[in-house]
């Protein structure tokens, strides 16, 4: 229980509700992301595949062989897309990308170039 508390109060401290409502944003735009791909990349090609026979479409070839492998991406597709879509994911990823191509210092440049922007809008939304 005391544990429980603990961790009660460092969320409450830790959090202001700009900054929570900023995390639910970016977690239902990486939710969203995360059912649409295997609907586009798995459910609908199998859907396509299953029904269009039935309306004697006949899909041999080459449109059958892109509509079997097209399910086999979401897998890929899924950590790929989140990473860029949650900023803090994509800051990570490209430091680690620009340190391992040697411009770590031009990263830097520009995320304080971005970090002005980031206070000019919190500044914006906390007025409004």
């Amino acid at each position: 229980i005391a544990l429980f508390f603990v961790t009660m109060i460092a969320i409450i401290f830790r959090f202001t509700a700009i900054s929570a409502r900023i995390m639910q944003k970016q977690l239902f735009k990486a939710l969203v992301i995360q059912t649409a791909i295997p609907c586009l990349f798995s459910y609908l090609p199998l859907a396509l595949i299953f029904i269009f026979p039935i309306f004697g479409i006949h899909l041999g070839g080459f449109i059958g062989d892109l509509l079997i492998m097209s399910t086999a991406l979401f897998p890929a597709f899924d950590p790929i897309l989140i990473t860029i879509c949650v900023p803090s994911f994509r800051e990570k990823t490209l430091l680690s990308f620009a340190k391992l191509v040697g411009q770590s210092a031009r990263f830097n440049e520009w995320k304080a170039g971005r970090s002005k922007q980031r206070i000019m809008n919190l500044t914006t939304a906390i007025n409004a």
